[in-house]
C-alpha cells in the first residue's frame, strides 16, 4: 500500500513534469514557427524589392542605350558642324584676303586715274 501511494505520487510528479515540458516544447515550437513565418515574409518582401530593382536597372540600361545612340548622333552632327565651321572660316579668310587685294587694286587704279588726269 505504501508502495502504491509512492508510485502514484511519483507518477503524478512525472506527469506534471511531462506536462510542463510539453508546454515549454509547444512554446518553443510556436516561437520557431513564428520566426519562420516572419523570416519567410521578409524573404518574400526582399524578393519583391529585388525584382523591382532588377526592373529599374533594366529600365536604366535601356535609357542609357537610347542616350548613347543620341549622343553618337549628336557627336556626328558636331563633327559635321566643325567641318562646315572650318570651311566657313577658310572661306571668310579667303574673302578677307580678296577684299584686301581688291581694295589695294582699287587704290592703285584711283592713283593711276589721278595721275592720268
Amino acid at each position: 500500500m505504501v508502495f502504491g501511494r509512492l508510485s502514484r505520487s511519483r507518477t503524478k510528479a512525472l506527469e506534471s513534469r511531462f506536462t510542463t515540458f510539453s508546454e515549454q516544447l509547444q512554446g518553443v515550437f510556436g516561437r520557431i514557427k513564428n520566426d519562420i513565418t516572419t523570416t519567410n515574409s521578409k524573404v518574400y518582401s526582399a524578393e519583391k524589392d529585388l525584382n523591382n530593382l532588377k526592373l529599374w536597372v533594366a529600365h536604366l540600361n535601356h535609357q542609357n542605350k537610347l542616350l548613347e545612340g543620341q549622343n553618337k548622333d549628336l557627336t556626328e552632327k558636331l563633327g559635321d558642324l566643325n567641318h562646315f565651321s572650318s570651311k566657313l572660316h577658310t572661306s571668310h579668310t579667303e574673302l578677307k584676303d580678296q577684299h584686301s587685294r581688291v581694295q589695294e587694286t582699287l587704290k592703285d587704279y584711283q592713283e593711276a586715274l589721278k595721275q592720268h588726269k
